[in-house]
């Protein structure tokens, strides 16, 4: 939750931006210099709420485990993922995230000495996001870019801009949540099904999301819709057919990967791969079009109007009495189809304007 506070759209709302104006960098360290203080100010918020979370036990290890967790938040805040996508040098969050990570894994060895120090585990994280803004700082003067102090009425424009963008990555967040929450409603054993099978699913959004992150600030700035199409055929049939050969092996991959236990969820598993499917299409033909159509707007009401309409549905499934793994995924798989069809229906109204 912190993470989506201290971010506010900024990893959408400034990537685009940037690769917009990416032949001035006056404008871009200016825009830097606006979102850095506007992340300080968010930073204040999130220590302040985590402090009354943890303040009737600020004793012992709670003093302890909110330090650790202000330093993670601020480390994860100044990791500026949104300025390298804009200027598309993907290849340098690799690098910073990767070296995050491994610092992450060592730091823990190193620190983490008896099953009581579980606590350190924190430390460890706080200081391998320490370790990752620092990197990402670092590149980014190497860039030739650096931060500009803001005025006012700069950061007021900068966070109007990116309050429309916050509030769709909150929506998504809650439609997320809420599904995993109200599955847990029907019993540990629907959850368990539910949760083994979304992680299956998590994992092939990871594989195929640095596609749409590439394609976001390049169609922004070079609108190569040729190129654009030619990709998103021979991805959409690449993704078609990993789903497909992972519904025919969904037995051997479940047994394999969670224990042969949970073989009675492969229908749960059978909706999730389909929902990777539309969710591939649905995310390419989001910001990456909408952005170079200039409408950007459309693919955050997309998911907002999406969150509303899940939530809905769970909201009747758990009046109903029809709460169960398989309800849900499927009110997932709805929901994933409503925003590709919206998306598809903007897109082509849009395009046939920006053709003609």
């Amino acid at each position: 939750m912190s993470l989506i506070l201290t971010d506010f759209g900024f990893n959408l709302s400034s990537t685009e931006y940037i690769a917009r104006n990416c032949q001035s960098k006056d404008k871009i360290n200016k825009h830097i210099g606006a979102v850095f203080q506007i992340k300080i100010l968010l930073i204040f918020l999130c220590v302040i709420f985590l402090y009354f979370l943890v303040n009737d036990q600020l004793q012992q290890f709670k003093i302890e485990f909110f330090f650790y967790s202000c330093i993670a938040i601020i480390g994860q805040t100044f990791q500026s993922l949104w300025f390298f996508q804009g200027v598309e040098k993907m290849k340098r969050i690799t690098l910073f995230l990767t070296i995050s990570k491994f610092s992450y894994v060592i730091l823990t060895f190193v620190i983490v000495k008896k099953p009581e120090q579980g606590r350190f585990v924190i430390l460890a994280y706080a200081l391998s996001q320490v370790i990752g803004a620092l990197l990402s700082q670092y590149y980014m003067r190497k860039e030739g870019y650096k931060y500009t102090p803001a005025n006012l009425s700069s950061m007021l424009g900068v966070l109007r801009t990116s309050a429309l963008f916050f509030w769709s990555r909150l929506a998504v967040s809650t439609y997320t949540t809420a599904s995993t929450l109200v599955v847990g409603a029907a019993g540990h054993v629907q959850a368990g099904y539910y949760a083994a099978s979304e992680q299956l699913y998590k994992a092939g959004q990871n594989i195929t999301t640095p596609v749409s992150q590439a394609l976001y600030p390049y169609m922004t700035r070079a609108k190569n819709w040729a190129l654009f199409f030619k990709m998103m055929s021979i991805l959409t049939v690449v993704m078609i057919t990993a789903s497909l050969t992972a519904i025919w092996l969904s037995q051997w991959l479940i047994a394999l990967i969670f224990g042969p236990e949970y073989i009675v969820s492969q229908n749960v598993f059978i909706v999730f791969m389909l929902a990777l499917i539309v969710t591939f299409v649905s995310t390419n033909f989001g910001y990456p079009v909408f952005s170079a159509l200039g409408k950007v707007k459309v693919a955050n009401y997309t998911v907002i109007f999406g969150a509303l309409t899940h939530v809905v549905i769970l909201g009747v499934l758990f009046c109903l009495g029809e709460i169960s793994a398989y309800n849900v995924v499927r009110a997932v798989l709805f929901t994933e189809i409503v925003i590709l069809i919206l998306r598809m229906f903007f897109f082509v109204k849009l395009y046939r304007r920006e053709v003609k």
